[in-house]
């Protein structure tokens, strides 16, 4: 009903076209309805015809019309039909209390061909806002409690795979404890033979004779290895500090071993020789080296422990000097 009487207007606006174009133009404001509900959004036309000659400035409106409030507004719509113009724009209003409302004439402004500047004006409108009816008669209800939404294909698919994720796990670990080998019976460890400091250093006194270090003009390594066999043995055959022992801290030591005296005295000629050669760069003859590794051997022999009491025969051996083994001058 309302698009046929805008029709109409537009018809009428085009039919008097002749007169407007000479005189002035026509404005009309329209409303789809003259009712409406607390926060309904009405619908509101303006609709302008005149001459294609006129100057035309439509009204610039802000968020309100009247006391009603501007929902939104459409740009302006240009139609030409021979020498009339029509402009079409569309408002959308509410409001949020109840009550006649008037939305005001429109002014508009224009310039006609002769170059006057002319104002005229839309109708005015009276909106009607009308409360909801409340049906006083009716009891009130609880709120209804949320519904559950159904299930969708992807959760339930998204369950299915968890589930066979879940069984493939367990059938993994059942297979694997399965098969899980045995464990190896552990071996029994075998014991290392201790070997004792006496062999260890008769051996190490073997090997450094075999090498030949003062022959090689080698003569303070030779004393640091013969020094360092004897103070290893007596500390771990022992267990006196004699690797960290100066020479006559070592000797003070060896007085609770009850030492045949020519041995002890023996003893502090070959460490304090070795200190020279060491310290004082002294560099002793043959026969003094090989006295000392006769020294060395005697010392470990007579010191190592026994199996049993040792007899007459063995007593008088141990204090009798031991021969030459080998050790030549070169």
């Amino acid at each position: 009903m309302n698009q046929l009487r805008h029709h109409i207007v537009f018809l009428l606006l085009l039919l008097g076209g002749a007169p407007l174009a000479a005189q002035h133009l026509n404005a009309r404001l329209e409303a789809d309805t003259s009712r409406l509900l607390i926060g309904e959004p009405v619908g509101v036309h303006l609709t302008v015809a005149h001459p294609s000659g006129l100057q035309l400035r439509l009204p610039q409106l802000s968020d309100t019309l009247g006391k009603m409030e501007v929902l939104w507004k459409s740009a302006v719509d240009t139609a030409a039909d021979g020498s009339v113009m029509q402009l079409r724009q569309h408002f959308r209003l509410t409001a949020f209390e109840p009550g006649t409302y008037q939305l005001p004439e429109l002014p508009l402004y224009f310039t006609d061909e002769a170059g006057n500047e002319r104002v005229t004006y839309t109708n005015a409108l009276s909106l009607e806002v009308q409360t909801v009816a409340v049906d006083t008669s009716q009891v009130f209800r609880d709120i209804k409690p949320p519904l559950e939404a159904p299930y969708t294909t992807r959760e339930i698919l998204s369950w299915v795979l968890a589930g066979i994720l879940v069984l493939a796990l367990l059938g993994l670990l059942i297979w694997r404890l399965r098969k899980k080998p045995q464990q190896p019976q552990p071996q029994p460890v075998r014991k290392k033979a201790v070997v004792p400091p006496y062999q260890v250093a008769m051996e190490r006194l073997q090997k450094l004779q075999e090498a030949g270090l003062w022959q090689k003009g080698e003569v303070k390594g030779f004393y640091v290895e013969l020094t360092d066999i004897l103070r290893t043995y007596i500390e771990d055959q022992f267990h006196l500090p004699a690797l960290e022992s100066t020479s006559e801290e070592i000797m003070q030591e060896l007085e609770s071993l009850s030492l045949q005296p020519a041995l002890r005295s023996d003893m502090r000629q070959l460490l304090t020789l070795a200190d020279f050669v060491k310290f004082a760069k002294m560099k002793p003859g043959p026969e003094e080296n090989i006295k000392s590794m006769d020294i060395a051997k005697r010392f470990i022999q007579q010191t190592k422990p026994t199996a049993g009491p040792a007899t007459a025969e063995q007593t008088a051996a141990a204090n009798v000097p031991a021969a030459d083994t080998g050790s030549q001058a070169p």
